[in-house]
């Protein structure tokens, strides 16, 4: 009976060991998600230098996302909409706004 218990006892033992063990590889599992999550989003954050100048690859996360323009063609859906047109203000609402041909008619 004594070496029953000595048994139960090691073998309680031995599933905290395993439970620990597995519980330590989760741990790691986690934290190195978290790092490349991390370092994903730095790495995205990044300005590029061309020049004299720099650009963001990416749009940074307080940026707001551009608005939507459902009044083009398919073919103009994979163009990005073009804002210095005259034509620009017809492909974000459907009703444009009125188009002064000169800044003093105001």
């Amino acid at each position: 009976m004594h070496f029953e218990s000595a048994f139960i006892m090691i073998r309680a033992a031995q599933q905290q060991l395993k439970l620990g063990m597995l519980m330590n590889y989760f741990g790691r599992c986690v934290s190195v998600v978290l790092l490349l999550a991390i370092e994903a989003a730095m790495a995205q954050a990044q300005p590029v230098q061309l020049g004299a100048g720099t650009y963001m690859a990416t749009p940074k996360g307080r940026d707001t996302s551009a608005p939507p323009a459902p009044y083009r063609t398919a073919a103009m859906q994979a163009l990005a909409a073009p804002t210095n047109q005259w034509y620009s203000a017809l492909i974000f609402a459907p009703q444009p706004e009125v188009l002064f041909a000169h800044p003093l008619t105001l």
